[in-house]
């Protein structure tokens, strides 16, 4: 899946039912105009998060649904439905591990080699024409 940031931060109905403004207001990692690839989708607090890397790789983290347009709709064939916390999600598995997202921004060597793997593969799938099926 492949998506367009469209703004910053939530605005009306998104934003109450956030309650609080998108990262707490420290600021937005997110870019308008740039294009995303998503790595899972979460559903909690009610509402729908796409699962992203930030600009240097070194991180990811969630962002509401209501700040994107969808460019690609097709979801990753290594995506598992899981939980984690009280989110459900689609992820793969790779980011279903614990400690995954803290040894990636600590830049533990082969945690960041297996995510670049992964974006490798899910960048691979994306560029495959949409009419051919994912299996």
């Amino acid at each position: 899946m492949r998506v367009r940031c469209i703004r910053d931060q939530p605005e009306g109905e998104a934003l109450r039912r956030m309650g609080r403004p998108f990262f707490d207001g420290r600021g937005s990692p997110l870019t308008v105009g740039r294009d995303y690839l998503v790595y899972g989708i979460a559903f909690h607090n009610g509402g729908v998060w796409f699962h992203l890397l930030n600009a240097t790789g070194s991180w990811l983290f969630d962002a509401p649904i209501e700040l994107f347009e969808v460019l690609d709709p097709r979801v990753s064939r290594h995506w598992r439905l899981g939980q984690r916390d009280d989110r459900v999600v689609l992820y793969p598995e790779l980011l279903l591990g614990d400690y995954l997202h803290d040894d990636l921004s600590e830049g533990v060597p082969d945690v960041v080699r297996r995510v670049r793997e992964l974006t490798t593969v899910m960048e691979a799938e994306m560029a495959e024409p949409s009419g051919e099926p994912h299996g």
